[in-house]
């Protein structure tokens, strides 16, 4: 080659690299113009790390206003725990949200007032600490780049922290995935907590020899070579050996060791291997202070749960819009004890179990029994599992003055210390538990009643018609809401309550 030949591809060689380089800038540019970038770093080749804004959009004032108004709690009950999982514009899966729909939703949250809680707090509160009042708790499963990119600058909008529990084998495993660059950073924001989400358990393995697969945590797999499922011992080193080493990776990246881990597909529990659910619950009872259970539909954390050190999350999906997710949050919110609330509110009423049809309206909760039969609902079961002190009155008409027909009111409804106040048409009976606290005539008789229920630190008091039939009587103290019920010895029933009162324990 001449020298000049070697001259004209010289130039035209920095003829192409400056024209690359002013188009990196340009587009660049064009993106801080529109508040686009926040994060770029100056090599094209690191790119990916730029973190992107999404301007903060209009939100439905009617829905930041039924999140205002749900009841603040007294800071004893389960926090609101949400589950994200990728956060992309292009990715279209049931468990991506676009950039729109999370900053709409991290609004409508910050204007109805909640803040954001910390692993810390969780953990302090799971130990007998009280919560602030409107306290969420904001995670991501799996460690996907959405994360980085347009969760954490949403979150940096409004002041709000996330908790990231990320697959430690993942990290860097193609553009889906977050780098280990890009978690420490979020670390040392001082917004993000890092936690646990397995080391490489994130999926199914084969169970049997043909071909069945379940989840890596609740299975015992197959050992094609042998023939068989593995053993219990074969089971407990290799689902250690996968915790054990995802806590070892994030300690490796400079991260503080994790407090919480979060069961993939919220698998906890093998169904018919006692040794396997025992052995991991315990395990992760170990290693972590908690450990995550994700619900689509709503849900709030039972006692049950809790002893279990498992805490229940509502998993946001793409199909969520700004309705269905208010609605969600609204289930999935725990009401606290004591409160005043509408007797006959609308969706308030539950079936649990037995026969018959239940109507609510303005007036009246109306059970319709058929011949020989039974019916029990429940008041808003799901989000008062930790009530313990309140009151409840209702009166009970429709008794059928033969006496073949019972209704009345449960208390701590789900506890095996349940109290039920029964009442005929000229008789009633009180049972805490297995224990009868009375069981006698009504000073009247009549088709209705008026019952009212109050339970406080362990001790009950019942009244029919006004009249003290158990008076600050000592029990077991249970837990939960309440539910009415009805019965029949012989014909149809139709019961109605009327003039419910939910309230103070009194």
């Amino acid at each position: 080659m001449t020298g000049l030949h070697r001259s004209r591809l010289a130039r035209r060689l920095l003829l192409t690299k400056s024209a690359f380089m002013i188009g990196w800038l340009s587009i660049l540019v064009a993106l801080l113009g529109a508040g686009q970038v926040v994060d770029v770093l100056p090599r094209p080749q690191l790119f990916d790390d730029a973190q992107l804004v999404t301007p903060a959009p209009p939100v439905p004032a009617e829905l930041v206003k039924t999140l205002a108004e749900l009841p603040a709690g007294k800071g004893s009950e389960p926090p609101l725990m949400l589950t994200y999982h990728e956060i992309s514009p292009i990715e279209n899966t049931e468990y991506t949200l676009t950039p729109h729909q999370f900053a709409e939703q991290m609004r409508m949250l910050f204007e109805a007032g909640y803040r954001t809680i910390r692993t810390a707090d969780l953990v302090a509160w799971m130990r007998g600490a009280p919560l602030p009042p409107k306290s969420v708790f904001i995670s991501f499963d799996d460690g996907t780049a959405g994360v980085w990119r347009y969760a954490d600058p949403i979150l940096a909008q409004y002041g709000f922290t996330g908790c990231a529990f990320i697959i430690s084998s993942y990290p860097g495993r193609g553009p889906r995935y977050m780098s280990w660059r890009q978690i420490e950073r979020l670390g040392r924001t001082g917004r993000w907590d890092i936690e646990s989400h397995t080391r490489s358990g994130h999926r199914y393995v084969p169970v049997s020899d043909n071909g069945a697969r379940d989840p890596f945590l609740t299975s015992r797999l197959w050992v094609e070579a042998e023939g068989r499922k593995e053993t219990i011992a074969e089971y407990r080193d290799r689902v250690t050996a996968d915790l054990q080493g995802s806590i070892a990776d994030l300690q490796a990246h400079g991260l503080p060791s994790p407090q919480l881990f979060s069961f993939p597909f919220s698998a906890a529990a093998a169904p018919d291997d006692r040794e396997v659910t025992e052995y991991l619950t315990g395990l992760t009872n170990r290693l972590f202070a908690a450990s995550m259970l994700d619900d689509g539909t709503g849900g709030v954390t039972s006692p049950e749960e809790l002893a279990r050190q498992q805490l229940r999350r509502l998993s946001v999906l793409r199909d969520h819009d700004a309705a269905r997710f208010v609605a969600e949050v609204v289930k999935s919110s725990a009401l606290p004890a004591g409160g005043v609330y509408p007797f006959t509110a609308r969706g308030g009423w539950a079936p649990s179990s037995g026969d018959g049809t239940l109507r609510v309206d303005k007036g009246a909760v109306r059970l319709t029994i058929p011949a020989r039969a039974w019916k029990h609902v429940a008041y808003q079961p799901d989000r008062t599992l930790f009530w313990r002190d309140y009151s409840v009155s209702a009166t009970v008409t429709g008794l059928d003055p033969a006496g073949g027909t019972a209704a009345g009111i449960s208390v701590w409804t789900g506890s095996p210390r349940q109290v039920i106040v029964s009442v005929s048409s000229r008789w009633v009976r009180v049972k805490s538990g297995s224990k009868i606290l009375h069981d006698g005539r009504l000073p009247t008789v009549g088709d209705r009643h008026r019952v009212s229920v109050s339970v406080s630190r362990g001790r009950v008091s019942v009244s029919v018609d006004g009249v003290a039939i158990v008076h600050d009587r000592a029990v077991r103290s249970g837990n939960g809401g309440f539910g009415l019920f009805g019965s029949t010895e012989r014909n149809r029933a139709a019961i109605r309550f009327v003039n419910g009162r939910i309230g103070p324990a009194r």
